[in-house]
């Protein structure tokens, strides 16, 4: 990990720690010099028509030094924060060279998952009849017996293709049967967000009319050759790999977890959470059959989106429905029935070794802060892929106090760093690129979050340990700092840097 995060007066590098020490101080002092001046404002305000008793005010003993002070430190310390943001404006770990390919091909898949998300139309919700229906020991025993004799033309069906059958031959009478309504305003919602080409099926959504929210985020399904179809010109979109990934890394959307969140009674909702749900085999030590499930969350699209934002007010708001709040309630169901698809299939194939399973929570922006807020919430989420994430994401409702021995005898023990760190001992899945770290964030250089907080690689919480964070920054483009915040321009340079290709 590299310590270097500013130069001091003689050349050498200072060390977070250092520049952390240098900051208290300086905080102590803006602190003293922000009081002192809201203590003489009112006095210099009630005199401001007074030449005279100004002149005798600052005639007095002390004034003119404690005038001179608390501008001197104003200014001493705003100047300090602005060298500290400046210090931390890039990423700690920065990717050198020729580690650009290494770094690319470990995120450009999930960076086409990010993109997408932005395309979707609908929320992952979990219907209760569905969850009885993989829970039910019953029902899978009638799978089980109903499909031994099926065949496709490929072959025997399995219970898992023909459950997923009946879900869609369901949907499909559901959508017929609303289409009817199509009049008012209940079955125009259900078919827009349950039987449009992303709600209710697998497509990509080609043909839809184009809106302002795809002006921004659009993009065009296809593979990337020269930097400039990464670019919104004219009537072009930037193009993002996503078939690619589905056939090369292979992705595939699990489109029956895909629903809408509905409104929470007695609650203000905040609406705009979108979550996709893609699936893939991974291969592990010794021969063990994993599959990698990955919850995409989606970022800032929305007037939602923006509110949700404001987590450090609305954290301690009652009745207040945001986006965070709704993502820990919709991935704990996402979860339990993840584990409940695999587990009724390793035990319909009659499986030795149950099968790992390892999730993965990705997101860019609003939706990277939801990312890593629900893998410290949830200690299922094995990894999380962020890309240029928000800076709210739940880390700092952690305490740094210990657990009292009182506490420790209880069995729900929630929002303690030392409880965090023993749990995600057990539980991480790690990358070729940050083989100690479950939390994996790529910035691109100049972009607006990245000016504002950067990125620092090691423990989140510093000395207090916390969860490893892989920090990696890539120099990829130009422009204006909020241009340079698009997923998919940054899934698309991506691959091109894979490929060895120039992003400019």
């Amino acid at each position: 990990m590299l310590k270097e995060s500013g130069i001091d007066k003689n050349g050498s590098a200072l060390s977070v720690d250092r520049i952390f020490m240098k900051g208290k101080v300086l905080g102590r002092a803006s602190i003293t010099s922000i009081t002192r001046l809201f203590v003489a404002i009112p006095k210099w305000k009630h005199m401001r028509n007074d030449a005279p008793k100004i002149k005798r005010h600052f005639d007095r003993p002390g004034s003119r030094r404690e005038f001179a002070s608390a501008m001197y430190f104003l200014v001493y310390a705003t100047v300090a924060v602005l060298l500290l943001s400046g210090c931390a404006s890039q990423p700690e770990n920065r990717v050198r060279q020729e580690n650009f390919i290494a770094t690319a091909d470990f995120y450009w898949h999930y960076a086409a998952l990010a993109a997408a998300v932005y395309k979707s139309k609908g929320v992952a919700q979990i219907n209760s009849r569905d969850k009885f229906f993989v829970d039910s020991t019953l029902l899978a025993r009638a799978i089980h017996a109903q499909t031994q004799d099926l065949e496709s033309e490929q072959g025997v069906v399995t219970p898992m293709e023909y459950a997923r059958k009946r879900f869609f031959d369901r949907l499909k009478r559901r959508c017929s049967a609303n289409a009817g309504h199509a009049g008012d305003d209940i079955g125009v919602h259900f078919i827009e967000r349950t039987c449009g080409p992303n709600g209710g099926s697998e497509g990509e959504g080609d043909g839809e009319d184009e809106s302002e929210d795809e002006k921004v985020h659009g993009f065009a399904v296809d593979i990337p050759q020269v930097p400039t179809d990464c670019e919104y010109i004219e009537d072009r979109t930037p193009r993002v790999p996503l078939e690619t990934a589905r056939r090369e890394m292979g992705w595939e959307p699990i489109a029956e977890l895909r629903r809408n969140f509905y409104p929470r009674g007695w609650s203000v909702f905040v609406p705009g959470l979108e979550i996709d749900v893609w699936r893939r085999p991974r291969s592990m030590e010794a021969g063990t059959e994993a599959v990698e499930y990955a919850l995409v969350y989606r970022g800032t699209a929305d007037a939602g989106g923006w509110l949700s934002n404001l987590r450090a007010v609305t954290a301690f708001t009652p009745l207040v429905w945001d986006q965070y709040r709704q993502a820990r309630k919709a991935t704990v169901d996402l979860v339990n029935r993840i584990y409940s698809h695999q587990v009724l299939a390793d035990a319909l194939a009659e499986k030795a070794i149950d099968t790992k399973i390892l999730i993965t929570a990705v997101g860019h922006s609003l939706g990277g802060g939801l990312a890593n807020y629900v893998f410290l919430r949830i200690p299922q989420i094995t990894r999380v892929v962020a890309f240029d994430p928000s800076p709210v994401n739940g880390s700092s409702l952690f305490s740094a106090f210990p657990v009292s021995p009182e506490e420790a005898k209880q069995t729900k023990r929630r929002d303690r760093r030392s409880v965090m760190n023993e749990r995600r001992l057990q539980n991480v899945d790690l990358s070729p690129i940050g083989k100690s770290a479950p939390i994996h964030v790529l910035y691109e250089e100049g972009e607006i979050l990245t000016r504002l907080i950067g990125c620092n690689s090691g423990p989140m919480w510093g000395d207090e340990g916390g969860p490893s964070v892989s920090c990696h920054s890539l120099d990829l483009s130009g422009g204006s700092a909020l241009k340079q915040h698009n997923m998919a321009a940054l899934a698309c340079k991506l691959w091109l840097v894979r490929k060895g290709h120039p992003t400019r």
